[in-house]
């Protein structure tokens, strides 16, 4: 077994993720285990940590990648919606798991993809779709017929006009533009657009070395005071 294990993390070893590699298993409980899902992934809880790898599939970047995410969680870097949306009863229909989980990934990338860089790696090998455009023009029509219908909000339109806002919007790529896609949302939706462009504005200043720091930002307070802005804006509307 002990063989095996050091033949699979020599797979996904190189020169620049060594460190980093080191950092994590030394920090968690760190198991990594091949399976038959199609993408990378990391599961924490405690000080344990899973991370998955679609068999076959030995990709250093890739490892690198759920390696800046396990970084994260480690220095107690973590935007979660989860557990507070279900105190808040108007949240709850607009804020799917997928979301909550979806806002966490994109903006824990938004912190993690200046490292990927500085290891040495290429950007488009910072996610395994890298090059797929995350906002197509398509999208944004049927984003802004879908939000909203009759003068009533669609709860699965608002969550997927955020999901899809803040993923264009965090993007770090070079090679996309989404200024233009973007603003059509702004247009359509001021308010709500606002509101997300103050969360990433906001985590973008966010210093994560103070995360702790009574005198600094937290992620809880970035947390709590997002949603307490698409609480307000929420009320403001009629939800269906």
């Amino acid at each position: 077994m002990w063989f095996k294990r050091k033949a699979l993390i020599d797979r996904l070893l190189d020169g620049k993720n060594k460190d980093l590699y080191d950092y994590v298993s030394k920090s968690l409980s760190l198991s990594i285990e091949e399976c038959d899902a199609s993408c990378y992934g990391l599961y924490t809880k405690g000080d344990r940590a899973v991370l998955y790898i679609p068999r076959g599939n030995y990709s250093p970047s890739l490892f690198a990648h759920e390696l800046l995410h396990a970084e994260l969680k480690i220095k107690g870097i973590y935007i979660s919606t989860k557990l507070s949306v279900t105190e808040r009863p108007l949240l709850i229909p607009i804020f799917s798991e997928a979301l909550s989980n979806h806002i966490t990934n994109v903006l824990e990338h938004r912190k993690m993809y200046p490292k990927f860089i500085s290891m040495g790696y290429k950007e488009e090998d910072f996610l395994s779709d890298s090059l797929t455009p995350i906002l197509t023009e398509v999208e944004v029509n049927a984003i802004i017929n879908g939000i909203k219908q009759n003068g009533s909000y669609s709860a699965g339109g608002i969550d997927t006009f955020i999901g899809k806002y803040l993923a264009a919007r965090c993007s770090c790529f070079s090679f996309y533009d989404y200024s233009d896609k973007l603003q059509s949302l702004r247009e359509a939706e001021p308010r709500l657009s606002s509101i997300l462009d103050a969360l990433v504005d906001r985590w973008d200043i966010y210093d994560i070395k103070k995360e702790g720091d009574p005198l600094s930002d937290s992620c809880l307070l970035i947390s709590y005071d997002f949603l307490n802005e698409i609480e307000d804006w929420v009320k403001t509307i009629q939800v269906v």
